[in-house]
Parts: C-alpha cells; sequence; structure tokens
C-alpha cells in the first residue's frame, strides 16, 4: 500500500471496500442486531440533536413526516400501536391530555404565553377582581371562544372557584353572581 501519495491511498482504500463490500455489510448487520438496543439510542441521539440545532432539517423531517401520514396511514396506525403496547396506555393517555385541543387548553396556554413574554403582567402581581386580595390566576370570564382568549380577569384561587361554581349554575355560589356580573 502507497504510504506517501494520499491520492493513492484513497484510491486503495475505495478499492479495498469495492472487494469487501458484502463482508462488510454483513458484519455491520450482525453488529446491529446484536446490539440493537445501543444503536437505536444513538440514532436517536444524533436525530434529536440535529434536529435541535438545523432548522432546514426539522423542516425537512416534519414535511416527510406529514406526507408519509397521508401515503401510508396503517403504517403509522401500526407504529402507534407498537409504541402504545411498549410504553402503555398510561404514557398515551397522558400524551393525548398534554395535546388536547379543547377551547379552554387552548386559551389557558395562550394566556401563559402572553405572561411569558410579557403582554400580560403575572396574575401574582395583581389584585383580585372581586375582593382585592392578591389575585393568584387569570379567569376567562367571557369565554373560551378565540375572541376572548386574551380577555381575562386577575383573581384568587377562592374567587375563581366560585366563578365557576357560579356558571355550573351551583346553588351555594349563587350569591357570587352579583359579583362574576361585575366583573364582565
Amino acid at each position: 500500500m502507497p504510504q506517501k501519495d494520499p491520492e493513492a491511498r484513497k484510491r486503495y482504500i475505495a478499492e479495498w471496500y469495492r472487494k469487501n463490500r458484502e463482508r462488510l455489510l454483513a458484519y455491520a448487520k450482525e453488529y446491529r442486531e446484536a446490539h440493537q438496543d445501543e444503536v437505536s439510542d444513538v440514532k436517536k441521539r444524533i436525530y434529536h440533536e440535529r434536529y435541535k440545532i438545523d432548522p432546514e432539517y426539522k423542516a425537512r423531517v416534519h414535511i416527510y413526516q406529514k406526507k408519509r401520514r397521508k401515503e401510508k396511514p396503517e403504517h403509522v396506525k401500526s407504529i402507534e400501536r407498537r409504541s402504545r403496547e411498549k410504553t402503555g396506555n398510561k404514557a398515551l393517555l397522558k400524551y393525548q391530555a398534554a395535546h388536547s385541543r379543547s377551547d379552554g387548553r387552548r386559551a389557558r396556554t395562550t394566556v401563559n404565553r402572553a405572561v411569558r413574554t410579557g403582554k400580560l403582567p403575572n396574575a401574582s402581581t395583581l389584585p383580585c377582581a372581586t375582593c382585592a386580595a392578591p389575585a393568584r390566576e387569570y379567569h376567562h370570564h367571557l369565554g373560551y371562544e378565540r375572541s376572548n382568549w386574551l380577555m381575562v380577569i386577575p383573581v384568587c384561587a377562592q374567587c375563581h372557584k366560585d366563578h365557576h361554581a357560579a356558571l355550573r349554575g351551583s346553588p351555594f355560589a349563587a350569591s357570587q353572581a352579583s359579583d362574576i356580573s361585575m366583573c364582565k
């Protein structure tokens, strides 16, 4: 093997790989089968690192996943089923709860984002709109429709509970109904 000339070395290595291709592929397959967990962990780590730092790669992955779901829905369902069997139904229920698309959850998420970005002050820095005690959270007093997501009032925990009880028509919260109508 020529040691000095880098081009000759590259040609030699390329030729060696070409001659030993079948043997190398068989060895790689055996290694992957024997060390399946390690290989899987390394692949996941590489994928996640690249996904985090490369926005173009992330965009390509999203496009590919969307296309894949349309083309092979039965394959995607089988993957989800295997995942459910592997992780159990608790993980699935937790995921579904976290990714629920209910208006209430979306409204709360929007308010939390507005607080984080500074569009709304933190509720704990404001007085309760009903009783003037230190507020603890925001209340969607106009409902959870999209147009009202940021129409909130700061309330303490007890007043928030009373507001919701009055909206449900609870008899013990009838006395609080007048306070709620003042907030609207």
